[in-house]
């Protein structure tokens, strides 16, 4: 039986190998290659080096050529090297979870639909409000101790995990 080799996004890209093509009859398949019939092939194929240097799992260079020589010369993966990007940038961690302020003086997009938030910086005391708050996501588990929290949310405002990966923000505790 032949055997094709995968790079599964959403599994810290890791290699699988399977006797299916995806979607045959392997479940939510979700590679971001074409299947190779050997790990060789795919390595050639996706660029795939042994494993990030922050998160030591496998990864794949197939992206734009600026984005490639910025992986392969600092030896991280795609992920990680989002992350370390919010980490030069700065931001607010609070509970895990990273958000940027974006500008109050205009603009037709408001994050978190133009609501009200109510923030207290950790270093200093200090509370912002802002009408204009975007959400980057959780926080890898391997780069908490890079990103520790340095807000919180004021008013009982807060993400609520809806379950499936999917989440939300308890705007009935947030003033319009």
């Amino acid at each position: 039986m032949t055997k094709f080799y995968f790079v599964m996004v959403g599994d810290a890209g890791s290699v699988v190998e399977s006797e299916n093509w995806p979607g045959d009859t392997t479940p939510a398949w979700s590679s971001i290659s074409g299947g190779y019939d050997t790990v060789e092939a795919l390595r050639r194929g996706t660029g795939l080096q042994d494993k990030c240097s922050l998160c030591s799992q496998p990864y794949t260079t197939q992206y734009t050529d600026d984005v490639k020589s910025v992986l392969l010369a600092k030896n991280i993966c795609f992920t990680c090297w989002f992350w370390t990007e919010h980490i030069k940038a700065g931001g607010l961690v609070i509970a895990g979870r990273h958000y940027t302020l974006g500008r109050e003086d205009g603009g037709q997009v408001r994050g978190m639909g133009g609501r009200l938030f109510r923030i207290r910086m950790l270093s200093d005391g200090r509370v912002v409000e802002s009408t204009n708050l975007w959400h980057q996501g959780a926080v890898p588990a391997h780069l908490l101790e890079r990103f520790p929290d340095n807000a919180e949310f004021l008013d009982g405002a807060g993400y609520v995990d809806v379950g499936n990966g999917h989440g939300a923000f308890d705007s009935s505790k947030v003033r319009s």
